[in-house]
């Protein structure tokens, strides 16, 4: 209580409408809380803070994340409620909170010596390729589709998130050539710069989809390039 007491002084959450509660995430960027406007009963929202000590590839990360986030609404991509800067220092931004993500839910299964069933595995790779779908006809690239990037929300349904490297063209035609993303997951052509455009997400969907299926919590190909 002590903590949540400091969390919302610190950052004048109540000024802005919301209470922060204990921390539910955390990465090299920030730290993630547990949120609720303040006329809620439901601990229902994620609160990301990101400090401006992080880098600076990591702030433009996150600037990036609220620009194409705000303008996307999907049941599968979660969704974005608010963000603002509480002093100079600091981003914060509300989402919908998830319960957890792919990846956690693959080693979960391991830990019990299971994998996840066949209709899982369906329901969750048909979701991912709904969202990307959308996100693709908004000429949009995520170009970071892996198991940790795919949220599992409180309707148990596939909520993708971090669009922090992800690219917005004006023409769903444009190519880019930049590499960006988790190399392990990206098409050979992004690996080798070779110009790509969204097809590359559905190559990293379908690594997703045998790493679903192998249920090994390793990756599928592994290596620095």
């Amino acid at each position: 209580m002590q903590k949540a007491r400091k969390v919302n002084l610190l950052y004048n959450l109540k000024s802005h409408g919301y209470e922060g509660g204990e921390i539910i995430g955390a990465g090299g960027w920030g730290k993630v809380y547990a949120c609720r406007k303040i006329e809620s009963a439901d601990w229902d929202l994620a609160l990301k803070v990101v400090e401006f000590s992080a880098s600076e590839l990591e702030i433009d990360g996150i600037l990036n994340d609220i620009e194409i986030l705000r303008k996307l609404e999907h049941r599968y991509i979660i969704k974005y409620v608010d963000s603002f800067k509480p002093n100079e220092q600091t981003i914060c931004i509300v989402m919908e909170r998830a319960t957890t993500d792919l990846k956690e839910s693959i080693l979960i299964k391991k830990g019990s010596n299971e994998k996840l069933s066949e209709n899982e595995c369906l329901k969750y790779f048909s979701q991912m390729v709904q969202a990307m779908a959308y996100i693709h006809s908004k000429n949009v690239i995520h170009r970071d589709i892996k198991p940790e990037n795919i949220l599992i929300g409180a309707d148990g349904n596939v909520k993708i998130c971090d669009f922090g490297v992800s690219r917005q063209f004006s023409n769903y035609s444009i190519m880019t050539f930049r590499k960006a993303g988790t190399n392990n997951y990206m098409p050979p052509e992004m690996l080798e710069e070779k110009g790509y455009d969204h097809s590359a997400d559905v190559w990293s969907c379908a690594i997703v989809l045998l790493e679903m299926i192998c249920g090994t919590g390793r990756l599928v190909f592994q290596g620095t390039d």
